[in-house]
């Protein structure tokens, strides 16, 4: 569930940045439902070639930022609730 990817192309995208993507609130919850380390879930940062700012795909790094970045308020509601940080950064 924490696993992420190593390419230098997608590095650090984690499958909560792709359950965002994807708008799948179920398979969200199903995440945080069964990981011991939902910060390390929540602060895996996606700074592979294809997220870089100025790309097609920049949505910010964090699954946070993800939510924001399209328009998902219930999912960004639902990861703050999951202790996501409000005050971090790229």
């Amino acid at each position: 569930i924490t696993s992420v990817y190593e390419s230098s192309l997608y590095r650090g995208e984690n499958a909560l940045h792709i359950a965002i993507i994807n708008s799948n609130f179920e398979m969200i919850r199903y995440l945080f439902e069964h990981t011991d380390d939902k910060q390390k879930l929540l602060q895996e940062r996606a700074t592979g070639e294809f997220f870089r700012d100025g790309q097609h795909c920049y949505f910010g790094e964090l699954p946070l930022f993800f939510a924001a970045s399209t328009g998902q308020f219930e999912i960004f509601d639902y990861l703050v609730a999951q202790g996501a940080d409000l005050y971090a950064r790229d």
